[in-house]
């Protein structure tokens, strides 16, 4: 007998073939199409939050049900701001995320040691450095970063 694959507790099959069927989807595919070149990795950038893991799920589940393969991988990319104590599991959320849709999870720490006064400013800037960084050792294109964060 074969053990149900559940994303946090949801048949992840049932999942992926919702996504795939919403109107949404052929949004989210043509801008899988247009990001980076052929066998280049689309990277999404992944907070964890309500926006970041639908599109993360309809992503997967395009690149799962779609008749002609999806360009490139897809890479999840996520910034730990280390602003405050869950932030640790907020990355450990997406890794397990990452992990029931098999798709490669990269996360950066943010350091703010050194740095006086962090505004919304500094936070925002240094997360796209941050994401700018990931595209970069994935060899994904970071002007087509898909993201919801």
């Amino acid at each position: 007998m074969t053990a149900t694959k559940t994303i946090d507790g949801i048949d992840r099959d049932r999942l992926l073939l919702a996504a795939a069927r919403s109107p949404v989807a052929s949004v989210m595919e043509r801008g899988i199409d247009q990001g980076g070149g052929r066998g280049r990795p689309t990277l999404l950038a992944v907070s964890g939050g309500v926006d970041s893991t639908a599109m993360l799920v309809l992503a997967a589940a395009l690149r799962e049900r779609r008749r002609e393969p999806v360009p490139g991988p897809l890479v999840i990319g996520h910034v730990d701001h280390a602003l405050r104590a869950s932030s640790v599991d907020d990355a450990e959320h997406v890794r397990r995320l990452g992990r029931h849709l098999g798709i490669e999870v990269v996360v950066r720490r943010l350091d703010w040691s050194g740095v006086g006064e962090v505004s919304a400013a500094t936070v925002r800037e240094a997360r796209w450095e941050a994401l700018a960084g990931i595209a970069e050792a994935v060899a994904a294109d970071p002007t087509t970063i898909e993201h919801a964060t």
